[in-house]
């Protein structure tokens, strides 16, 4: 545009070439104990034949012929040598090919990283609690499992701030992204803003600065997923759901508090959707003879009019028809639902309401080696202990009471942190929220800790008051020190300060063929090949025969997964392990309503059930194969999402590709 608002737009094009290109033709990823064929190709544009020397070097993967070949590339023609190769050990690998003139007129060459996914079932064993003044536990490792590939991290930590941090590390880079997810990301990303601005806890500078941006790319995926009548659904499916809503409102408004820039329109249209569907009438009371099948049901309904209640209270919106409806039928409610409306009690200056709702919950908690929680109760939002232990916290928190007598249930949520979070995104922003207005209101004092693993010292942590507010000091224990089968850890603690620890043993099964591991689900992956049939009519017809010895580069191979429940699961993840050298050409056969969504990464497929009925479901999707090998396929796993012990997978798979 010129000074006098003149326009206009012009368009060039460059080409930028070299008289000698090479190329790999090589997968994505590779998988540990693959063996496969690298294509690397070389162009002569230099108009006469060239005698070119073409080198492959390779980090982390084994070539198993000579490195360095010379190729007769014809003027303006292309030249295509191969390679085997094998990925044997799990790792960051590259891969760089050269090709340089005999005369040296001419050269290339290239670098590609590649990331080579281990082979085997992945496990964990998570162990931790309180040093008062010792603490000792016991972890296993299965005695086919490599020590080689094993990690066992030691956190220490005063308090849980440092929870906090990690929970918000591993929140932010959580591969899925569904609504409530999202919001679960930056919620916590704005609790810890609040922490560090407000109350001096100590963050990394890159933190300092990405947390702007992680803030608005959740409130802008928010506004993407919204509904046209402020609602929001699990995934991106049309269905309204009230409790994701409220957890959508809870979050913006946490969020608008901070100062996170919130569109006004964002909250009215929720808030305005919140309000018409909790004043409609409360569902019928299930006779006494039906609660068993009616009860989960019932009590569900309670739960997400009281979550709701809680959202619409935080934004000034807990009038008192809405309120007192539902707290007559407390007495019915699940524990989740007792907190939300001691919490709505809180926001709307009802005092005698707000202890009465504390007074239930202590009244309900369950005491275990010196730890409090609340149990979860059966309804299709799949609380989590973790979860609606981390809400009671909230409650009573509000209701006055003092940091020791809440000491026994943030113990609790100590102990079950598995490494940086708590048994789902939902759980871990809610026990991050909790444990911070926790943290707000304790004393540091310093203490020291001793640990030692299989009988040796592994480690003298010392903690000061300034540790309160850094993220929990870490051990790493080699694998020399590790063993096969149980592994002993103890902790032992001088001085008057707290001390807790958590424990996380990590390895990969070294069993060939993994077997199948059925659970709460079981999963049948089977392949069948494409073929196109014609028809007499003339057009081709698409046949799916079974797959029976190798495949060939190019053909292409539909993936059937059968995903037996053994009851109704909501929220439920399929995670699908791709071959090396496959790439996904089709995503959505067999669609249907039971899916939300499906995502497409270099090494897997995700597929996502909001609600995956009892029985048998199935989904497919097509592969192509593109690079010839020896390949090993990883079980297909399916988890529900609030509730990961409820899992299952599949059998590995061998394919064989020419």
């Amino acid at each position: 545009m010129t000074a006098d608002t003149r326009v206009g737009s012009a368009i060039s094009k460059v080409l930028v070439t070299k008289d000698l290109i090479v190329r790999l033709q090589a997968p994505r990823f590779f998988r540990e104990r693959d063996r496969q064929t690298l294509g690397v190709i070389v162009h002569n544009y230099t108009g006469q034949t060239r005698r070119v020397n073409v080198r492959l070097k390779a980090k982390g993967i084994v070539l198993k012929d000579d490195a360095s070949r010379v190729a007769n590339v014809p003027a303006d023609g292309v030249a295509k040598l191969t390679w085997p190769i094998e990925a044997a050990s799990a790792g960051a690998a590259s891969i760089t090919a050269e090709a340089i003139a005999t005369d040296r007129s001419a050269m290339d060459a290239i670098e590609m990283p590649f990331e080579v996914f281990p082979h085997g079932a992945r496990a964990s064993v998570l162990a931790g609690g309180r040093a008062a003044p010792s603490s000792t536990a016991s972890m296993t490792m299965d005695p086919e499992s490599k020590l080689e590939g094993a990690s066992l991290r030691i956190e220490i930590t005063p308090s849980f701030a440092g929870a906090i941090l990690q929970g918000l590390q591993y929140l932010a880079i959580y591969p899925w992204g569904c609504v409530e997810q999202t919001i679960s990301s930056f919620v916590p990303d704005v609790l810890v803003k609040r922490a560090s601005e407000q109350g001096g806890l100590p963050i990394s500078e890159s933190l300092r600065q990405d947390l702007p941006r992680m803030i608005a790319a959740g409130v802008k995926r928010l506004r993407e997923m919204q509904h046209p009548d402020g609602s929001w659904g699990w995934y991106t499916e049309p269905e309204a759901d009230m409790a994701m809503t409220a957890y959508a409102l809870i979050g913006l408004v946490e969020a608008r508090k901070a100062g996170a820039s919130i569109p006004d329109d964002m909250l009215q249209r929720a808030a305005a959707w919140i309000r018409s569907h909790t004043i409609q009438e409360l569902p019928p009371r299930p006779e006494q003879r039906d609660w068993a099948k009616a009860g989960p049901g019932y009590l569900g309904h309670l739960e997400a009019r009281a979550y709701a209640l809680m959202a619409a209270a935080a934004t000034g919106a807990g009038d008192q028809d809405r309120f007192e409806p539902l707290w007559a039928r407390r007495t019915e409610m699940t524990n989740v639902a007792i907190a939300c409306m001691g919490l709505a009690a809180a926001e709307t200056g009802r005092k005698p309401e707000l202890e009465a709702a504390a007074r239930m919950l202590e009244s309900r908690q369950t005491r275990n080696s010196g730890m409090a929680l609340w149990r979860s109760a059966e309804t299709r939002y799949y609380w989590s202990d973790a979860g609606t232990t981390a809400m009671a916290l909230r409650a009573l928190t509000r209701a006055g009471r003092s940091t020791e007598q809440l000491e026994p249930v943030t113990r609790y949520l100590a102990a079950k942190r598995d490494g940086g979070y708590w048994n789902s995104t939902r759980d871990s922003a809610l026990a991050i929220l909790a444990l911070l207005e926790h943290l707000e209101r304790m004393q540091p004092v310093p203490s020291t800790a001793e640990v030692s693993v299989n009988g040796r010292p592994a480690g003298r942590v010392s903690l000061t008051r300034e540790d309160y507010f850094k993220p929990p000091k870490t051990l790493v224990i080699p694998p020399s020190q590790l063993r096969r089968g149980v592994n002993k850890i103890s902790v032992t603690k001088s001085g008057a300060g707290p001390v807790y620890w958590t424990g996380l043993l990590t390895y990969v099964s070294g069993q060939e063929d993994v077997p199948a591991k059925p659970g709460y689900f079981s999963v049948e992956r089977s392949y069948g090949k494409v073929q196109l049939v014609k028809n007499s009519g003339g057009g081709y017809t698409e046949k799916v025969v079974p797959l029976k010895g190798a495949v060939r580069a190019g053909e292409v191979l539909r993936v059937q997964l059968k995903v037996k429940s053994s009851a109704d699961a909501s929220y439920v993840l399929i995670d699908s392990p791709l071959p090396s050298g496959f790439e996904v050409v089709n995503r959505e056969r067999n669609w249907n309503w039971r899916w939300s969504g499906i995502q497409v990464r270099d090494e897997k497929v995700g597929l996502f059930s909001r609600t995956l009925p009892g029985g048998i479901s199935t989904m497919e999707y097509d592969v192509r194969a593109e690079v010839p090998g020896e390949l090993h396929v990883m079980p297909t796993e399916v988890t529900a999402m609030y509730s990961p012990s409820l899992f299952g997978y599949s059998a590995e798979k061998r394919l064989t590709v020419r």
